[in-house]
């Protein structure tokens, strides 16, 4: 994650530089682009099991609670 976040600020720096001509930073955002939507797609999907296990975890809990 951290990686990403280096590489991100390294994107951001390169295509506001006003010295870059426009086709090298359409480039360098497609660049970034494929070589890191798996990664982001990775994340999301554990962000969304980690909330299905919370969910589940809740659920049971107030379940609990009730029943007492």
């Amino acid at each position: 994650m951290r990686q990403g976040l280096e590489l991100f600020r390294h994107l951001i720096t390169h295509v506001t530089n006003p010295h870059v001509s426009e086709a090298e930073k359409l480039m360098m955002i497609a660049s970034y682009i494929a070589n890191n939507s798996q990664s982001f797609a990775d994340e999301v999907a554990a962000g969304i099991e980690a909330l299905e296990e919370i969910t589940e975890i809740a659920t049971k809990a107030l379940g609990k609670t009730t029943q007492e």
